[in-house]
């Protein structure tokens, strides 16, 4: 009876949401509940997976899979990358996934992008000559048409 005059309802107090909500995450418990419940309102509404930036330890990952397991739907996550390979063959579109992918990725990591080669695919390459232009590392033309860079 403690919580009878509780201000708002607060549903995450109960046994059960702190049982499902009680992984190992420095989140409160109500701003879990909150993502659960904004994320199971998204997926039965829209079609389309869901993404998590910044996982961390994996506690709001592990509550949002457990839901997306029953709606048989994937959860991407993104956090620092040791290994992107980029196959969107269009100038804007790489250059786009780069500049996101790049600042999250620790030195000695290794891009890996197809039909930079392929003269049917012009954009490839001018987006990564583009993006290294200032940077210090340096694109390696392979001879299967791919280009690969190393982090510095």
């Amino acid at each position: 009876m403690r919580d009878l005059y509780a201000p708002f309802y607060q549903p995450w107090r109960s046994a059960e949401w702190r049982a499902r909500l009680r992984v190992n995450d420095p989140l409160s418990l109500d701003c879990k509940y909150l993502l659960y419940q904004f994320m199971s309102d998204a997926v039965a509404r829209c079609p389309g997976e869901v993404a998590e930036c910044g996982v961390y330890r994996g506690g709001t990952a592990f509550i949002l899979a457990s839901r997306l397991q029953e709606a048989q739907r994937t959860l991407h996550l993104f956090d620092t990358f040791a290994f992107v390979h980029i196959d969107l063959d269009i100038h804007d579109a790489i250059l786009a996934a780069t500049g996101f992918l790049y600042s999250r990725m620790p030195s000695g990591a290794i891009i890996v992008y197809d039909d930079h080669g392929f003269p049917s695919c012009p954009g490839a390459r001018a987006a990564v000559d583009t993006f290294f232009a200032d940077k210090p590392e340096i694109p390696i033309v392979l001879p299967t048409a791919q280009c690969v860079v190393w982090k510095r």
